[in-house]
């Protein structure tokens, strides 16, 4: 084979170099993307998914006492509205750190507290009426929270029975992906 049908070696070590920086350029851009969703992930699982998994824990042991009619107490209640408050501050203020997928139930949770709370402070105003807030063990019922129609329409009558199963799942996977947990 004749010298004159061969490349320079000039131009093989350019064409390496240059495939090189192309990989070696993507492998960059693969770094920074994954960084920045492990990032995102980390920070929507430690300041929203992973409270609110928390706050429907601690409200669903909760509502299982507090919804035998026999023991509807104001301790309960208050606890209740601490944690229904909560979720619902941190799911308006830390919408943007949700994922899509749990939008919807998320807005359904939304639309729940709101009503939820409202009628607490209604229950609250009525039982208080003589001045004095209700002895810690003593009966207080907010009742049966129903939406209005919209609401029912798209989250159904009462709380989003759905809302905490798609945060729980939510929650294992970022913890599975983060930290192998």
């Amino acid at each position: 084979m004749s010298s004159a049908g061969k490349k320079p070696i000039w131009m093989e070590l350019l064409a390496a170099g240059v495939v090189a920086a192309a990989v070696s350029a993507l492998v960059a851009l693969y770094m920074d993307y994954r960084s920045f969703h492990r990032a995102r992930d980390h920070e929507a699982l430690e300041q929203v998914i992973g409270p609110v998994v928390m706050h429907l824990s601690r409200t669903r042991a909760v509502h299982e006492r507090y919804g035998k009619t026999s023991n509807q107490i104001f301790r309960d209640a208050l606890i209740m509205r601490d944690s229904n408050a909560t979720v619902r501050t941190l799911l308006i203020d830390k919408a943007h750190l949700l994922p899509g997928k749990l939008m919807a139930a998320a807005q359904c949770l939304v639309s729940h507290y709101d009503i939820w709370l409202n009628a607490f402070e209604h229950e609250l105003e009525i039982e208080s009426a003589d001045g004095s807030p209700p002895e810690l063990g003593e009966r207080f019922d907010v009742g049966f929270v129903d939406g209005d129609p919209a609401f029912q329409k798209r989250c159904g009558t009462g709380f989003p029975d759905d809302a905490p199963e798609l945060f729980e799942e939510e929650f294992t996977r970022l913890r599975g992906e983060l930290y192998g947990l």
